[in-house]
């Protein structure tokens, strides 16, 4: 049997690094039930609002200093953390996200539609100089970098209304997501 000749065709290659990217991202993240919190690890659970406003003033004070020591300027951290805000939604989302919530097949069969994979090709011809220049500077192949903004943005058409700041803030605090959050 001879092998088969590779032919990219990009509505199938948007689609299946869709799901490439779906089940690694399960692959690299642990299921939800056992992901300790913030809450869970310590000794006396943070459950009094004030107790948690106070506990997160905390954690804000002590990466303050770590990102000083860092190099990041004081105009920066007080432009960023002096009204960061916890947000126990984001919380509440971080944990419930569709993507670990639902089958693969069932996640995929709602999210990577023609119309996403179709505007998806698009933005490659469109943006195609910007994808090429990024892939060469980060080693990203700019089929993936569309796949990711669209799963996550709908190519720029769905900003969110949560405070970035606030939230990465937030999932730092919180615990499971600590290290990624504070990169």
């Amino acid at each position: 049997m001879r092998p088969v000749p590779f032919s990219f065709q990009p509505a199938r290659s948007v689609a299946a690094l869709a799901g490439a990217i779906v089940v690694l991202a399960g692959c690299a993240s642990p299921p939800v039930a056992v992901a300790p919190t913030r809450a869970a690890q310590s000794a006396t659970p943070v459950d009094d609002e004030a107790q948690q406003q106070r506990a997160f003033a905390q954690w804000i004070a002590a990466f303050r200093r770590t990102a000083r020591a860092a190099g990041v300027s004081e105009a920066t951290l007080q432009s960023a953390l002096d009204t960061a805000r916890y947000l126990p939604r984001v919380v509440e989302l971080d944990q419930a996200q569709p993507e670990f919530t639902r089958t693969v097949w069932a996640y995929l069969d709602n999210t990577v539609t023609p119309q996403r994979v179709s505007q998806g090709q698009e933005k490659l011809q469109q943006l195609r100089t910007e994808l090429d220049a990024a892939s060469a500077r980060y080693g990203v192949p700019p089929a993936i970098v569309v796949a990711i903004w669209g799963m996550e943005s709908n190519y720029g058409g769905n900003y969110g209304n949560t405070p970035t700041i606030d939230a990465l803030a937030t999932l730092g605090f919180e615990g499971r997501r600590e290290a990624f959050a504070q990169r």
